[in-house]
């Protein structure tokens, strides 16, 4: 396995140069792209003060430093040096963080991080998305991936979302299909190792949960049930993980099946260290997560849709369900109901003037461009009745137009005039006018008549057989489905 370190740092501005220096550092490691659960993390005693308008970027305070570790400090250098050891860096504009870490290395004698060392993410975005936006919040937004957790910039959180974007820069979904035939195999051969009927069943080779003081989990192997407060992510993430555990009305239950899916596994393959993990909403095999209070939308990077989306501003009770297959299964039916209270669980008051937010969205392929409004099966049958009836109106005043152009016609082939002399009736055309007439009676009768008869069947037989809802339903010719466009049993509003 590749085991690479994302790095983030926050300072008390932008050149050492010119004397600013470190005051938070964090470290995720990774392997094959995906955290391992180890992290290094401290905040520095600039040993300076704080310009105003770095701590309104990472609201860190003279006064929060100082007192803290140096940079030299042996808890900081030495466990910052051993924690990296010789893996590649990924960093967010690392000339930046590089230019940092190696002024404070040399500042304490010790040697620098080599440039060729270093993985710049920004560089491989601007490659991926040339003229676009590629913060490390843009990034972000354009994946999916959500900032919720994010009120200010702080090096582990930031940390954490870089190691996200790094993944989806690296190929994302289709990046770990490529990864999947090797850890599938270990799988297999971990899950050969299990017995079946009578014996017991030993454990599978899964990681360790990073339960907080506020949880209490049940499990067996890789099967959890978590008891606590709303959490999605990280120890710092969700209404429960902000507020370290002192969140109230943000109760939760969090029922997983895999964390980690096919990456799961206890101990890391190069130094065989145990792994502990997060919740994680996007790698975890399947999940039931029920909160009294949550960003469920945020939390899953679902897409915004029609009926609205919650944010943490805006959060509500949720349940969800995730898996790569979900079957609702009823021996009798299944109704979709909402708006069925006066408040929601938030104390919201839920009123009637904006309805879009109680429908009901379908996203395939999480495409929401194409989205649009169910239709309302009786209504459309309503309408295309009305259009037959226009049609069937039309032909009628059309064959009416005929009749009547076909009288005139016989009247026209018979005419005749007086004659100049005696006053004596002269005889009909027959060079021209009767033999015309009669090929244009001829064709009337062919084409018109005929041609509007079958018509006029053809739209009473679509009719009855799409549209009317008594009698016996008219079936496919080849298929034998029913042809009515109003489903029997499944309806909308």
């Amino acid at each position: 396995m590749a085991r690479e370190i994302v790095l983030d740092t926050e300072t008390t501005g932008f050149e050492p140069r010119e004397g600013h220096r470190l005051v938070e550092l964090a470290c995720l490691e990774i392997e094959d792209f995906v955290p391992t659960g180890r992290t290094f993390h401290c905040y520095i005693d600039p040993e300076r003060d704080m310009p105003p308008e770095a701590q309104k970027v990472h609201g860190l305070s003279a006064d929060f430093l100082r007192g803290k570790p140096k940079f030299h400090a042996p808890e900081v250098v030495d466990a910052f040096l051993d924690f990296v050891g010789d893996a590649p860096i990924v960093a967010h504009n690392a000339a930046f963080d590089r230019t940092f870490v190696n002024h404070e290395l040399g500042l304490c004698g010790r040697v620098e991080i080599i440039e060729h060392r270093w993985v710049d993410t920004l560089v491989l975005a601007r490659a991926r998305f040339p003229g676009m936006a590629n913060s490390l919040d843009a990034l972000c937004r354009r994946f999916k991936i959500s900032l919720a957790d994010r009120e200010k910039h702080g090096a582990l959180i930031d940390a954490r979302l870089l190691a996200d974007v790094y993944l989806e820069l690296k190929g994302g979904r289709e990046r770990r299909l490529e990864l999947a035939p090797a850890v599938m195999a270990q799988a297999a051969g971990a899950a050969r190792q299990a017995s079946y009927g009578a014996r017991p069943r030993p454990n599978m080779d899964t990681p360790g949960f990073n339960r907080q003081s506020y949880e209490e989990t049940l499990h067996y192997g890789n099967a959890w049930i978590t008891f606590g407060l709303d959490r999605p992510g990280f120890e710092n993430s969700g209404f429960g993980g902000e507020s370290g555990g002192a969140g109230t009305h943000c109760a939760s239950i969090d029922i997983v099946a895999g964390r980690k899916a096919w990456y799961a596994t206890s101990k890391t393959k190069r130094s065989g260290r145990p792994i502990t993990v997060d919740n994680d909403f996007t790698i975890d095999a399947a999940r039931i997560y029920i909160s009294q209070k949550a960003d469920v939308d945020g939390y899953f990077r679902l897409p915004a849709g029609k009926v609205g989306n919650t944010s943490m501003e805006e959060p509500r009770s949720c349940i969800a369900a995730k898996a790569d297959t979900v079957r609702i299964v009823a021996r009798e039916n299944i109704k979709f109901i909402t708006k069925t209270d006066s408040y929601n669980s938030q104390g919201s008051t839920l009123k009637d003037e904006l309805k879009a937010q109680y429908g009901i969205d379908i996203i395939a392929m999480e495409d929401e461009r194409s989205l649009q409004p169910m239709v309302r099966g009786e209504n459309l049958r309503d309408l295309l009745i009305i259009i037959l009836d226009t049609l069937s109106g039309i032909l009628s005043t059309n064959n009416t137009y005929v009749s009547e152009t076909r009288k005139f016609l016989n009247k026209s082939m018979s005419h005749s005039h007086f004659e100049t002399f005696f006053g004596n009736k002269g005889i009909p055309d027959v060079v021209d006018s009767v033999p015309s007439g009669i090929n244009r009676l001829i064709n009337n009768v062919t084409n018109v008549d005929v041609g509007g008869a079958m018509r006029q069947l053809n739209m009473n037989t679509v009719k009855m057989a799409y549209l009317e809802t008594t009698g016996a339903e008219t079936l496919h010719e080849d298929t034998g489905v029913p042809l009515n466009i109003l489903s029997p049993y499944n309806h909308n509003n």
